[in-house]
């Protein structure tokens, strides 16, 4: 069987798995035959800012480069991160062709808090697929919510969509606190609440409140991967990762440093990304011949 063929089998699992866990729950399908262009089908990408064609993770790509699918079926519950702070549990599923060549990935990412504002939110938008692997988004077609061709301008009018169904079920919720305390102060009970616009001016400040809390860093907290819509995160983040561990800047880094980080990218996967080279070359402060032979040499 061809393998988009075997793939298109798996783009309902993308629907039936967000509806079943909800609108705090972002599923994935990727085609790892082009990590530049990993992402065909999706939802939920708001939790993220993902969308069609977006590139493999760094975890994808590692996971390519050690053939960790030769070992285990999926690996589970391993903690990742969004590229503007959300954490995540996640979880990936490799699919195999019938050789057990890995083909493609099946991804769950939930939200690493029950309180997270999103948890609160309904999941209505529609599956998004690429119409080549031969699957709609669902009965809508191309109607209303389709956003399968709009890509990067789909999500963000998904987040705006989540963002203001936010303030407007706060403010609801604050209004029905207000009546509630009117009913008791009626009663001779004080409210501490004065009045709707009060209630309804707080609604923004606490929302921005509660998304700074939970997206702030704990140092100690290992994250296995980052989830970005960018090729250029990806590598400049997995640069930044290894040469931390060496304390100086690259110029001042030895030869057999500079050989140990390619090294380590290397294990990393990140040279299967067009253009990686010149960028680890510049963080190195070193040509792309000499990223070339550390990458050859033994």
């Amino acid at each position: 069987m061809n393998y988009k063929r075997l793939l298109n089998l798996y783009i309902p699992l993308v629907d039936f798995i967000a509806d079943i866990i909800g609108s705090h729950c972002e599923v994935l399908l990727h085609d790892i035959v082009d990590v530049e262009n990993s992402v065909i089908a999706i939802r939920n990408g708001y939790i993220s800012g993902r969308y069609l064609g977006c590139p493999l993770t760094d975890l994808g790509l590692k996971l390519l480069e050690n053939k960790a699918y030769l070992r285990q079926n999926a690996i589970v519950n391993y903690r990742s991160r969004t590229a503007d702070g959300k954490k995540l549990i996640s979880s990936t599923y490799y699919i195999k062709d019938d050789k057990g060549e890995l083909i493609g990935m099946l991804c769950v990412n939930i939200l690493d808090s029950p309180d997270h504002p999103i948890t609160r939110m309904p999941s209505r938008l529609p599956l998004e697929a690429v119409a080549g692997y031969g699957m709609g988004i669902g009965p809508g077609g191309e109607g209303e919510g389709d956003r399968r061709a709009r890509g990067k301008e789909g999500v963000q009018e998904d987040v705006q969509e989540k963002a203001k169904e936010k303030v407007q079920g706060r403010a609801k919720d604050k209004v029905q606190g207000k009546a509630k305390a009117d009913t008791k102060a009626d009663a001779g009970i004080d409210s501490g609440i004065d009045t709707k616009a009060d209630a309804e001016e707080n609604v923004q400040a606490e929302a921005q409140a509660d998304e700074r809390a939970y997206a702030r860093d704990d140092p100690k907290e290992e994250v296995a991967e980052l989830l970005s819509t960018s090729l250029d995160y990806v590598v400049n983040e997995a640069v930044k990762k290894v040469m931390a561990k060496y304390k100086v800047p690259g110029e001042r880094m030895s030869t057999e440093e500079k050989s140990a980080v390619v090294r380590q990218l290397r294990e990393s996967g990140i040279f299967k990304i067009k253009g990686s080279i010149a960028k680890v070359a510049k963080a190195l402060r070193t040509s792309e011949s000499t990223i070339y032979r550390y990458l050859t040499s033994k």
